[in-house]
């Protein structure tokens, strides 16, 4: 396999494309037979995917819009919150496919159809590929991810990231060949000659404080031990939110990247389904009657984080992912230095499982939390440079997400917040 990424930060799409796309098939050297596709959401051409499509001559092609940009083995690509990439990938043997359908309030009808066009453009139909790549609008990921499983299995990985805009308000998009769509999912099947690596992981510890959910609705936790969620949350956070609080509720996002909220995986596994591959070579499910969490090698409990992003009149506390009522909530704290470094452990745990020689890896794509690009700033350069490192400068692209989709150990395939995630293709 061959692997080759470009950018452009250009003002006109159009010219941003032509360029991107240039650099790409440049250095690729040949035609690609698959490609990824990230845009900043103040390129606001719907043209642009079919655009892309045309110039790479009709090959399948994934993606979405990225949150200000994105960014390459060159560094970030953002210019006033601008910029957009492409990775193409050069695998004559290997079999790719594309799909998308609107969600239309059916988020498992469409993941289903989405994943069937898919596997019919792989020329695949009935096969289980690899890998499949998920973009979706944010909202109903782990509904998607379970609609995806009933076909496919739990064994096939769900690696991703939903889509992004710059404010917040809604413009994020979703791309699958020529098309654009809103409020859509986009899935593609990979049946690559080598089999790609992953990791998916997170840069945060868990703190002493903890509680019960005992009120909920979908994304909402409205009391924790029986106390208003968000009145919780700021007493154990030592008065983030109290202003919020005060002022009758809003928008806490800025307030919260640094805390999230951890579900150990026995709660969460339950609705994720167990078994399947492991997203990290060495995460393990404690064995017997006295196993109450899924573990890592190092004996850590494994976390699925949720971002709190929205306090409600009556206190509620609104989350980026779907809670139950019994889930146990753990308040977990990270700082700019830990995400700065985590991009690039889980490049090189992703490259580490790879069963093949010493050599780099062809390429890569990688998915970045944007609440973590928010709070890490212009360190976000440092983060990048960590991913070079570790891949040895191979090519790669990188989105800035509103919600990440993986596999952790025992768990299956889920979707979680505030992640970072890695997939190698190997030469």
């Amino acid at each position: 396999m061959k692997v080759a990424a470009g950018t452009s930060t250009a003002p006109n799409g159009k010219r941003a494309v032509e360029e991107a796309v240039g650099t790409m098939r440049r250095q690729l050297g040949e035609p690609p037979d698959f490609v990824f596709f990230y845009a900043s959401s103040n390129y606001r051409d719907d043209d642009l995917p079919a655009q892309v499509h045309s110039l790479t001559g009709g090959a399948p092609l994934v993606g979405g819009t990225s949150f200000r940009g994105v960014a390459t083995h060159t560094g970030v690509c953002t210019q006033d919150n601008r910029g957009l990439g492409v990775l193409g990938l050069s695998d004559p043997a290997g079999s790719f496919g594309t799909g998308i359908a609107c969600q239309n309030d059916a988020p498992r009808e469409a993941a289903q159809r989405a994943l069937r066009s898919a596997l019919s453009q792989a020329e695949r139909p009935g096969e289980v590929p690899a890998l499949i790549w998920m973009s979706s609008a944010p909202g109903q990921e782990e509904a998607l991810i379970e609609a995806v499983g009933e076909i496919v299995g739990p064994e096939v990985p769900i690696v991703g990231g939903s889509t992004a805009d710059n404010d917040v308000i809604g413009e994020w998009r979703q791309f699958a060949n020529a098309r654009t769509d809103r409020d859509s999912v986009a899935l593609a099947t990979l049946f690559p000659e080598r089999e790609p690596t992953f990791a998916f992981h997170y840069g945060y510890a868990p703190t002493e404080h903890k509680g019960r959910v005992t009120r909920a609705a979908g994304r909402i936790v409205y009391e924790i031990d029986g106390e208003p969620a968000a009145e919780v949350y700021d007493r154990w956070t030592g008065g983030t939110l109290r202003s919020v609080i005060d002022s009758g509720g809003g928008n806490a996002l800025s307030r919260t990247t640094l805390h999230p909220l951890g579900r150990s995986g026995e709660a969460a596994g339950e609705r994720a389904g167990k078994g399947g591959p492991l997203a990290e070579e060495g995460l393990n499910s404690t064995k017997g009657s006295e196993a109450k969490h899924l573990r890592d090698a190092r004996g850590e409990i494994v976390y699925l984080l949720s971002h709190p992003s929205w306090v409600y009149p009556d206190k509620g506390l609104g989350l980026f992912t779907t809670v139950s009522v019994g889930d146990e909530l753990v308040l977990m704290t990270g700082s700019t230095g830990r995400l700065v470094q985590r991009a690039g452990q889980v490049a090189a745990t992703a490259r580490t499982l790879a069963k093949w020689d010493d050599d780099p890896p062809a390429g890569a794509i990688t998915v970045y939390c944007a609440g973590c690009m928010l709070t890490v700033g212009d360190r976000i350069d440092a983060a990048m440079e960590g991913v070079r490192e570790s891949l040895d400068g191979a090519p790669f692209l990188t989105t800035f997400t509103f919600g990440e989709q993986g596999r952790h150990t025992g768990l299956g395939n889920v979707h979680a917040n505030l992640m970072i995630s890695t997939v190698c293709f190997p030469r």
